[in-house]
């Protein structure tokens, strides 16, 4: 895999960055816009602790600065919030892909004429329950904006763990265990 890596101004030098990625990953490094030095920050000193997040924002990064140059990066967002409310949206869409490829999976070991039926109704859950964390972490972040800025590594935990939180009401139990994610 070939990423380009764009860098701030934090300080990290190439091997620091090579050490946060797959050990397979041809890097190439540029210069990122600000309002993603947050995140590079996060995951360059790892601050983001759940291994499922740090492999889903260095993915994400990585399919970000590989997809389009510095000038089309910049244009993107305007606000590091709005890049941290993507970054969560990212997450939030990951974890869904991986619990629908599991339940696809069961799926087609069950011969069950009610199929389409759980396959709607599970894919409905997860819409409401992303819809309703938002609602939540907004809700939040509006009651506590007298604390000031939060970190990204606060933020991204919080909002993951109030959607899974919120997926666990809603189903019972957690259909992906995204703590065994490996790195």
């Amino acid at each position: 895999m070939t990423c380009d890596v764009y860098y701030d101004d934090i300080g990290m030098s190439y091997d620091e960055i090579a050490a946060m990625l797959p050990s397979n990953t041809t890097i190439n490094i540029k210069k990122i816009p600000p309002y993603m030095s947050d995140i590079a920050a996060a995951i360059h000193k790892k601050t983001v602790h759940c291994s499922f997040l740090f492999a889903s924002l260095t993915d994400y990064l990585c399919n970000l600065t590989t997809r389009y140059r510095y000038e089309e990066l910049n244009r993107l967002h305007d606000s590091p919030d709005s890049f941290i409310d993507e970054c969560i949206d990212y997450v939030v869409n990951r974890y869904i892909e991986k619990a629908v490829e599991l339940f696809e999976t069961v799926l087609s070991l069950e011969e069950n004429k009610s199929k389409q039926f759980l396959w709607a109704n599970y894919q409905d859950t997860f819409i409401r329950c992303k819809e309703h964390a938002k609602e939540r972490r907004f809700k939040r972040q509006e009651d506590e904006k007298y604390l000031g800025k939060k970190s990204f590594s606060d933020e991204i935990h919080r909002s993951f763990n109030e959607f899974l939180v919120v997926v666990k009401s809603s189903f019972g139990f957690l259909p992906y265990d995204h703590s065994k994610q490996l790195i």
